[in-house]
């Protein structure tokens, strides 16, 4: 028995939105959405205020906020990950 895996829309924060399959790492989603020189200054992403890492599965269809190089939670990501 073959298992149908589900689609699921993740956006970005006032950018781009793509069709996935539920399952996706927030890495992998960053990855379709963003532009290398965006993907490039990411460093975490927010989901609904919560902060989150690149591991993090995607299963509903989500927003993602990304947080890049310089941002007060880009700092509190290195102070946590060190």
């Amino acid at each position: 028995m073959s298992e149908v895996m589900s689609k699921i829309t993740v956006a970005v924060k006032d950018g781009e939105s793509a069709l996935m399959e539920a399952g996706v790492s927030v890495k992998e989603a960053l990855g379709s959405l963003l532009s290398n020189k965006q993907r490039k200054q990411t460093v975490a992403a927010r989901i609904d205020d919560t902060l989150v890492d690149f591991t993090t599965v995607l299963e509903h269809d989500t927003t993602l906020e990304p947080v890049q190089i310089g941002s007060q939670d880009a700092l509190d990501v290195l102070r946590h990950s060190t």
